[in-house]
């Protein structure tokens, strides 16, 4: 996707227009969501102390920086705050809320370039949330080369450009978001970031540490792949709609083994069988099954499509619960990575450190072993899938595909 800038609805409203008033309010909805807030709260922490100065650039209502302020641990105290926006949407609500942190804030109504040309070089911090994009690519590079120029510490949070970001801001009518928002977002992805298109726009040749990158979503697998799995293989019939939603319906479609309309229990030198039940539309009426190793890759590409970053070989060693979300250590990567929502899609019998996970323990009688095997040229009817029941333990055989059977346990 190439970097498209438009002229977003709400730059061209006064702040006391109605549409800009509610635009604001869905801007903060978003920005709660997106947990900015709390990513540029954990950033500042480990730069400020009492008595330091910070600018905002494009401060919009002045609302985020008020979240970033409340969400600092340690909170430091005496810090004199400028809000710099054109649009001069900044309360005296606002500021009062400031002051009860003992935080000074000074609304200036300017344009942010023009007033870091005159501001002074001495600030221990500047910020910008969903501000960036604005800009062409001269112009951007202009402010970053004078923001460089006057202070040590710049945080930035921006829409990222991909297709996952971009379907999201389709939906924000979802969650009541009005028509020039959802106008905008879409504006605001088509403009945003990928890669390290930032720190290519950061001027050469001044000492400074630049880190760049996604906050997610982000997806860590421990295996190489292609790998397969034990257990799986067989999707129902209502997991079709799902795979169509995410666009790959007609490649599973084209991969998957024939449709499974027969259920079937082989026990010694009995056997039982059952015709399946049509599943409802949207779905498909019968599930198939697919090799693990080819699904798994299949959803694992559609989530780097969709713009998930992947972390492969590498795993989750631990999971820390902070105020806005989670810290998690990559291991493999030795990286921490912040998420607000984490899913540990480990399974339920894998040991390890996480808390959803069993700690390990002395093997036991009662232990299963799951083994899996593949054949080809079975005989096996294609549309039936049996389940063998055998003295300790069952297993299942399905066709998947390519003249292949599985038999899992």
């Amino acid at each position: 996707m190439l970097r498209s800038i438009q002229p977003e609805a709400l730059d061209s409203l006064a702040a006391c227009d109605p549409r800009a008033q509610r635009s604001r309010r869905d801007l903060r909805l978003i920005n709660i969501l997106m947990g900015n807030a709390g990513s540029a709260a954990c950033a500042l922490a480990k730069e400020l102390g009492d008595g330091a100065g910070i600018a905002d650039l494009g401060a919009g209502d002045g609302t985020f920086m008020l979240r970033v302020a409340r969400q600092i641990r340690p909170r430091p105290v005496r810090v004199a705050l400028s809000l710099v926006d054109r649009a001069g949407a900044i309360s005296g609500e606002t500021t009062a809320r400031f002051r009860a942190l003992q935080w000074t804030a000074t609304p200036l109504a300017a344009d942010v370039i023009e007033w870091l040309h005159r501001a002074p070089a001495d600030f221990d911090a500047m910020t910008a949330n969903l501000f960036l994009h604005h800009f062409e690519p001269p112009a951007l590079r202009r402010l970053l080369s004078l923001v460089a120029e006057r202070t040590r510490v710049f945080i930035a949070c921006e829409p990222r450009r991909s297709h996952l970001a971009l379907a999201a801001s389709r939906a924000l009518w979802i969650i009541g978001c009005g028509p020039e928002t959802c106008e905008d977002a879409v504006i605001s992805v088509r403009a945003g970031f990928r890669d390290d298109e930032l720190s290519q726009a950061w001027p050469d040749g001044r000492g400074w540490e630049l880190k760049e990158g996604p906050r997610g979503p982000f997806v860590a697998e421990k295996s190489v792949f292609p790998r397969d799995k034990v257990c799986g293989g067989f999707l129902a019939a209502t997991s079709s709609p799902l795979l169509e939603e995410l666009g790959l319906g007609e490649l599973f479609a084209g991969c998957a083994g024939p449709e499974i309309r027969t259920v079937a229990l082989f026990a010694g030198s009995s056997q039982l069988a059952a015709q399946m039940p049509a599943a409802p539309a949207p779905c498909r009426p019968f599930g198939r099954a697919m090799r693990r190793e080819d699904f798994d890759a299949m959803l694992l590409a559609r989530a780097a499509h969709f713009g998930a970053t992947i972390y492969q070989p590498w795993s989750v060693g631990a999971v820390q619960k902070e105020h806005d979300g989670f810290r998690c250590l990559v291991r493999g990567a030795n990286q921490e990575l912040r998420a607000r929502l984490v899913i540990a899609a480990h399974g339920s019998w894998l040991p390890g450190s996480l808390a959803t996970q069993p700690r390990h323990g002395a093997a036991r009688p009662s232990d299963l072993i799951g083994f899996k095997t593949h054949f080809r040229g079975a005989a096996l009817p294609s549309h039936v899938m049996p389940l063998l029941a055998f003295p300790g333990g069952y297993g299942g055989l399905v066709n998947s595909g390519a003249s292949s059977a599985m038999a899992s346990s």
